[in-house]
C-alpha cells in the first residue's frame, strides 16, 4: 500500500492511501510544509480509487450525487466524484476519491471542520508577527486582510499565515497553513523590494487584458456603445481582469521569517469605505466575535449547503457537530477573544500600503 502523511500542527492528521503522481502533487501543493509520517491513526484519509463504478445512481443538480447507501460530490473541473461521509465529518473520516483530479472538493473545509470539532477555530484572516506582537487582521473580501500583511511585510514582520489561521480555543495561540499569497497587479507597486520576478507570458497576458480594456473604453464613447460587440466586451473583461494577479508562495515573501505558529495579541477587523480617511477604533471583544462568526459562517455556508444536499438524500442521516456548529463555534469564537486588545479599522480601496502600515505600525511597538 502507498501512502503519504501530513500532521498540520500535531492537531490534524491526513492520509493519502495509493494516490497517483497527480493525486498526491495536488495535495503536496497545498500541505507540503506537514508532510511526515503519522505516529498516531489519522483524522482524514483519502483512498484514491480509478474509476469509481457507483452502479444505479441519482443526480443531485451537477455538483452531486448519491447511491442506495452514498453520497458524492462531483469535481467542477474534471468532472471525477469523491465520497464523502457526512456523518463523520470532524471526527475520524474516510474519503474515497476517484483518482486524477487536480482538485478535490472541500479539502480546506474538511480540514477546518476537523480543527473546529478539535476546538481550534478556523479564521477566515491573515496574520503575523511584528516587535513580538502577534496581531490577526479579519475582515470580508476586499477588506484589507492580504494589504495589511504586506503592509507589514514591508517592515520585516513575520509571516504566519494568510487566508486560513486556526486559533486555539483559548485565544492564547494561532497556527497558519502556509498557501500561496494572492497579489494584485495594483499591489505591485508598494511592494517593489519584495515583488518576485514575473514571467514573460504573465506579462503578457497583463498588457493583453489592459489592450482589451483599453478598446472597450474607446467602444463605449462610440456609437457602437449599445452593440453587439460591446455586450461581448461587457460579458468577458470581467473574468479577464480577474486574471490580474500572480500567486506567490510566502517563502518567495519573507524567506526565513516565517513562523508556523505564534501568540495572539491583538485583533484587528477591517473595512474598506467610500472615504479617503482612515480610523483605528478600540472595540469591544464581543462585538468583534460576533462579526468573525459571521465570515465564518459565510464561508462554511457552501459546505454546509452540501451537507443539506446529503440531508436530502438520506433524510435520516445526521451529524451531531454539523447541526450544532453555530452554537459551538460561537460560543468558542467569544472565549477565544476575550481579553485580547480588540480594534476596527476603516480604510480606502485601493489603498497604499505605507499609510496602511502608519495608521497601525504602533499596535506592534510594544505588547
Amino acid at each position: 500500500m502507498n501512502k503519504i502523511d501530513y500532521d498540520i500542527h500535531g492537531i490534524v492528521g491526513i492520509r493519502l492511501i495509493n494516490p497517483t503522481q497527480t493525486d498526491a502533487d495536488f495535495i503536496d501543493d497545498k500541505l507540503n510544509k506537514f508532510r511526515k509520517n503519522l505516529e498516531r491513526d489519522p483524522d482524514i484519509v483519502f483512498s484514491f480509487k480509478e474509476n469509481l463504478d457507483l452502479g444505479p445512481f441519482n443526480y443531485l443538480g451537477l455538483d452531486a450525487l448519491f447511491t442506495e447507501d452514498s453520497f458524492y460530490a462531483v469535481s467542477k473541473k474534471e468532472n471525477l466524484k469523491i465520497k464523502i461521509p457526512f456523518d463523520t465529518i470532524g471526527d475520524k473520516s474516510e474519503f474515497i476519491v476517484e483518482s486524477g483530479s487536480y482538485d478535490i472538493p472541500w479539502l480546506f473545509d474538511i480540514i477546518n471542520l476537523t480543527f473546529l470539532k478539535k476546538k481550534f477555530i478556523p479564521m477566515h484572516s491573515t496574520a503575523f508577527m511584528m516587535n513580538n506582537s502577534g496581531i490577526m487582521v479579519i475582515g470580508w473580501s476586499k477588506g484589507g486582510k492580504t494589504e495589511s500583511l504586506m503592509a507589514f511585510a514591508n517592515h520585516n514582520a513575520h509571516y504566519v499565515g494568510d487566508e486560513w489561521i486556526m486559533l486555539s480555543g483559548d485565544g492564547s495561540k494561532m497556527y497558519g497553513i502556509p498557501v500561496p499569497i494572492c497579489l494584485w497587479e495594483w499591489q505591485f507597486e508598494h511592494i517593489p523590494k519584495l515583488l518576485p520576478k514575473i514571467g514573460i507570458q504573465r506579462k503578457i497576458l497583463f498588457k493583453g487584458i489592459h489592450f482589451l480594456n483599453y478598446i472597450h473604453k474607446l467602444i463605449k464613447k462610440s456609437a457602437l456603445e449599445r452593440s453587439f460587440i460591446a455586450s461581448i466586451f461587457n460579458k468577458a473583461l470581467p473574468p479577464f481582469n480577474k486574471q490580474l494577479n500572480i500567486r506567490v508562495t510566502p517563502e518567495k515573501i519573507f524567506q526565513e521569517r516565517q513562523k508556523s505558529s505564534a501568540n495572539l495579541d491583538k485583533i484587528i477587523l477591517s473595512f474598506s469605505h467610500n472615504s479617503h480617511d482612515y480610523k483605528l477604533i478600540e472595540s469591544d471583544y464581543k462585538e468583534l466575535a460576533k462579526h468573525a462568526f459571521y465570515s465564518n459562517t459565510y464561508e462554511q455556508s457552501e459546505f454546509l449547503n452540501m451537507y443539506r444536499a446529503y440531508k436530502f438524500a438520506f433524510p435520516e442521516g445526521k451529524n451531531d457537530f454539523l447541526e450544532n456548529i453555530n452554537e459551538f463555534q460561537y460560543s468558542l469564537i467569544m472565549e477565544a477573544f476575550k481579553n485580547k486588545e480588540t480594534y476596527k479599522f476603516f480604510h480606502p480601496y485601493p489603498l497604499k500600503f505605507e499609510d496602511m502600515y502608519s495608521h497601525l505600525k504602533h499596535l506592534a511597538d510594544n505588547n
